[in-house]
């Protein structure tokens, strides 16, 4: 499947099923699209508290991650891991889509990105104006640093990175 169809698919998929996610009290914030997606979530919060930690303050925001290890448009795999992209607000929800490198990186590694791109999710959490892709880099821009050309970082998620690396010994 193309990515950038696959996430035109992912973006109305989310739009119909808002829904179904205010109908169920305790539906997850952190969504894996494939079983492999599912393995490295539920590893995450089985090995490292901190991420465990991450997940339960993800749980009381509007944001919900998709997780997916489908790679995004745009992303060349030599030149990063992991990324974060705003899909959509819908609902009084906002849905970010998380990809994780299966292939070029160790399991514990995978873990790592993915806690370094959920406390990307909560920095989306905590800033209400990011409503889109130009509203998510402006605020980067503002919190973190831009990387490389349109990639951003900040210093609290290379932090969680080498907490969860601690945690996984």
């Amino acid at each position: 499947m193309r990515p950038a169809f696959f996430v035109a698919l992912l973006a109305l998929l989310v739009a119909t099923s808002v829904q179904a996610a205010h109908a169920s009290d305790g539906e997850p914030h952190l969504r894996g699209l494939s079983p492999g997606a599912r393995r490295v979530i539920q590893e995450a919060l089985e090995r490292s508290a901190v991420f465990r930690g991450l997940s339960r303050r993800l749980a009381n925001t509007d944001v919900v991650v998709y997780v997916t290890e489908q790679i995004p448009t745009g992303v060349a795999v030599s030149d990063v891991h992991a990324n974060l992209r705003y899909l959509t607000s819908t609902g009084g929800l906002r849905f970010v889509l998380v990809w994780v490198d299966r292939w070029n990186v160790t399991p514990d590694t995978r873990i790592e990105l993915l806690g370094h791109e959920l406390q990307h999710a909560l920095e989306v959490a905590a800033a209400p104006e990011v409503k889109d892709a130009a509203s998510l880099a402006a605020c980067y821009r503002r919190i973190g640093y831009e990387s490389q050309s349109g990639r951003f970082e900040t210093k609290a998620a290379r932090t969680v990175s080498h907490r969860i690396r601690q945690d996984l010994g």
